[in-house]
């Protein structure tokens, strides 16, 4: 049984499908991996993003075999093929964890809707929005104090990961999940230094590898997020000039 990973092309390397292979192939050790572009991008270098969705008759190709899935992440999903994206998934009963890409680090909207995200909604989808994404599913301009509570109501019954959410700090960073009824939280101390390009791509994966391997969901968002956090503590340069992941973590 496979772990599939549907995602964008990043032609810096950050984020983006090469990410999330990076990702499965540290965390996620003996994943037989099947890789899904859903579009390709022109990002970097402060350029307002754009992205090229892949055609239907391509997708509708690589989408054939899902069936044999254990664990699916689905990151970038343009507007133009996300009823065919979301109308394949609901036919496969595997955990799914959604990274709802809308906008590109450094600008530029990369074609999703957050109508989308909704219709893929299902007590088995787990969706890990920050909170400038979650705001800006739910149609808000800023972050308030119920913005977390708001979106899971929202994409009820699927489970949100809010990440950032209002309980952080300056020296405390705490996510928190809404799931089957509950929520909890996950408070850490906040690693100093920059913020590396590619982090959301990196979690969800991660998460997605522990699901794969049988974990609870929250068990699954604690180790990844664990291995974030050791992970970005020694950030290098990419080729956007921004701070990315370094790709052999010491």
């Amino acid at each position: 049984m496979t772990l599939w990973l549907l995602a964008g092309l990043d032609p810096t390397g950050g984020a983006g499908l090469i990410r999330d292979v990076w990702t499965a192939e540290t965390v996620g050790e003996g994943c037989d991996l099947r890789c899904v572009v859903t579009a390709f991008t022109w990002q970097g270098e402060s350029r307002q993003a754009r992205a090229e969705p892949v055609s239907n008759t391509v997708l509708t190709r690589t989408l054939a075999d899902v069936s044999d899935a254990k664990a699916i992440k689905l990151g970038l999903l343009p507007a133009r093929i996300a009823d065919q994206v979301a109308q394949r998934l609901r036919a496969v009963h595997v955990p799914v964890v959604v990274d709802p890409v809308l906008r590109a680090t450094d600008g530029g909207w990369l074609g999703a809707r957050p109508d989308s995200f909704r219709a893929m909604r299902r007590a088995n989808v787990l969706f890990t929005p920050n909170r400038v994404e979650a705001a800006l599913m739910l149609g808000r301009h800023r972050y308030d104090p119920d913005l977390g509570r708001d979106l899971a109501q929202w994409l009820a019954p699927a489970s949100t990961l809010l990440k950032d959410a209002g309980a952080s700090t300056t020296r405390v960073v705490c996510d928190e999940l809404w799931h089957a009824g509950r929520q909890w939280k996950f408070e850490r101390e906040r690693v100093a230094g920059p913020d590396p390009r590619g982090t959301g791509c990196a979690l969800s994966t991660a998460v997605a590898c522990g699901l794969w391997r049988g974990r609870s969901v929250q068990d699954a968002i604690w180790a990844a997020i664990t291995w974030l956090d050791g992970a970005r503590r020694n950030p290098v340069r990419g080729r956007d000039a921004r701070p990315h992941l370094s790709l052999h973590p010491r």
